[in-house]
């Protein structure tokens, strides 16, 4: 059997969510022309997994799975003389969920089919989220992320906000909307979100209500439940403090990573 000689430290490694669905590739020089070879790696010190390179490529690819935040490492280890040029850990493609998918709770909310090409991605929006009526949908459970425990994961909201809002530019010095994000029954999450429009708010179709904007953030409380995780969002203003609006911003779509 050859020994391990090479081996290859990462640390400070980058993960947008909580996830077991990183993909990472793996990139060699100086390469054998006969038999595969074992390469060795784990990540965050647990336990060692094992992936063959084929003779003569000089890539190999596989998952791993990395926490949220930049506290990630990575360790590799490999019994051959060949030069490990690089890695690339690319992210899960996320799944996303548009305006249709959500049900309606209470009777406020409307759903609005858009003129084509607007409300990007979905060409629908949800209207008149506030904190007694909202929308939610259920994300079904991923069984390579199937745990006992909530984890944290990065959201992305796709909204649309025109609300100029001269009152409250000129007392509070701001001009935004904000809007809630709650999974489970772990706390809310807020977005205080700008303006997304870039039509006029005089004279274009929808005064610029349907052109759609994306921020990301990080919520917590996936994971641990049967049946999925219930994401539900809103203008949730009694566990955050009062909003600039009553109504939140709209919602074109979330994508979950």
């Amino acid at each position: 059997m050859c020994k391990i000689r090479y081996s290859a430290h990462f640390t400070d490694i980058y993960g947008l969510t909580d996830s077991a669905m990183y993909t990472v590739q793996f990139f060699f020089l100086n390469l054998t022309a006969s038999g595969e070879t074992v390469i060795y790696y784990s990540t965050n010190n647990g336990p060692d997994q094992r992936i063959a390179l084929p003779a003569g490529e000089s890539t190999v690819t596989t998952q791993i799975s990395l926490l949220a935040g930049n506290a990630n490492t990575l360790d590799m280890r490999h019994p051959f003389v060949a030069q490990l040029f690089s890695i690339y850990v690319t992210p899960p493609a996320g799944q996303y969920f548009s305006a249709d998918n959500f049900t309606l709770v209470n009777d406020a909310p409307t759903r609005v089919i858009c003129p084509p090409g607007t409300c990007r991605p979905s060409g629908s929006k949800i209207k008149n989220l506030s904190p007694t009526s909202f929308a939610r949908v259920t994300m079904p459970s991923d069984s390579s992320d199937a745990s006992s425990t909530t984890t944290s994961k990065y959201v992305e909201i796709t909204y649309i906000n025109n609300d100029v809002a001269l009152a409250s530019s000129w007392t509070d010095g701001r001009n935004a909307r904000n809007i809630t994000v709650q999974v489970n029954s772990a706390p809310a999450v807020r977005l205080e979100v700008p303006l997304s429009g870039r039509s006029s708010e005089l004279f274009s179709p929808g005064m610029g209500w349907y052109d759609s904007s994306t921020l990301g953030v990080l919520v917590p409380g996936f994971g641990g439940r049967s049946g999925g995780d219930v994401i539900t969002v809103g203008n949730d203003r009694t566990r955050l403090g009062n909003g600039i609006t009553w109504n939140g911003a709209d919602l074109v779509g979330i994508r979950v990573f």
